[in-house]
């Protein structure tokens, strides 16, 4: 613990210390680890573990009692009890390279509500992988551009604190969408930048099977979470967009042409990823036509 307050808080949710080993080792590498207050966010202090000497060099350290059955709860409650003026969104399964923190806190003097990094992958072996970081962060993979912008990566990017606290108790509900929540603040005049110093690299699920039921799962839920911001008359007719409902919940080979970087790597492995989620996208239809059959069947039983 060190006298002062922290410029920056890390907030991360985890069960048990194995499951944030990794990311735990390379907060003790960043440049500004004796700027960087980490929030635990865990159901039970006891059953976390917390090995000694894993966050020494850090500023501060907290343990956060919380339920994870909801992520968005756990992490307003981490940002509540965050101590800094900026705070991060970190992830289980992403690892921040050392200038990470400091490239946050330097580019968080400007007017910036939201600063978001450059992401790599972490598992760059897998063309799963490829398909999944395109689908999710596709316009910063790997980006070297540095500026504003209408939107940038929020899971594992920084807020400032005051910005999220301005929510109240809606907190939670804004931060189940990333997209949904850095829309609002650009609606409500706030400014968004992306610092390619702060760079991330990020583990993606590369086993067929999961990665299916997490594209189709993650796109629901994206849609309702975007729905509660409609009007009124949109919700009250759903209807109306029909067409639209099937493709907002499925991985769309064609979303990865679009959004991929113009790099020549990029481009090397870009029509073998399309062709994966291509097959993801044929198997998440039939997945979705079963789904619908066996509703039907319940419901005349």
């Amino acid at each position: 613990m060190r006298a002062g307050a922290p410029e920056i808080s890390f907030v991360l949710l985890t069960d048990t210390y194995a499951t944030i080993r990794n990311v735990l080792s390379h907060l003790r590498r960043q440049s500004a680890r004796d700027r960087l207050e980490l929030v635990i966010v865990t159901p039970s202090r006891e059953e976390l573990e917390l090995e000694d000497g894993v966050c020494s060099g850090l500023h501060s350290v907290q343990i956060v009692e919380s339920e994870l059955e909801s992520i968005p709860r756990a992490r307003a409650t981490g940002i509540q009890a965050a101590r800094a003026p900026i705070v991060v969104l970190g992830e289980t399964h992403c690892y921040p390279e050392p200038e990470y923190a400091e490239a946050l806190i330097e580019a968080h003097r400007g007017p910036w509500a939201v600063v978001g990094p450059a992401m790599l992958n972490a598992n760059p072996e897998s063309l799963l992988s490829w398909a999944g970081i395109f689908l999710d962060y596709g316009p910063w993979v790997e980006c070297k551009e540095r500026g504003p912008m209408a939107d940038v990566p929020s899971h594992n990017g920084s807020y400032k604190r005051s910005v999220l606290l301005e929510y109240g108790p809606r907190l939670e509900e804004m931060l189940e969408s990333d997209t949904v929540l850095n829309a609002d603040l650009l609606s409500k005049g706030n400014a968004l930048y992306l610092e390619s110093r702060a760079r991330t690299s990020h583990l993606n699920v590369s086993q067929f099977d999961v990665w299916i039921a997490e594209r189709l799962l993650a796109g629901r839920a994206f849609a309702a979470s975007r729905a509660r911001i409609w009007p009124r008359g949109r919700r009250l007719w759903p209807w109306r967009r029909r067409k639209r409902r099937f493709r907002c919940s499925i991985p769309c080979p064609w979303r990865i042409a679009r959004r991929w970087p113009s790099t020549d790597w990029a481009c090397a492995c870009s029509a073998r990823a399309c062709s994966c989620s291509a097959r993801a996208f044929a198997w998440s239809a039939r997945a979705r036509s079963c789904s619908a059959r066996v509703s039907a069947c319940s419901w005349r039983s």
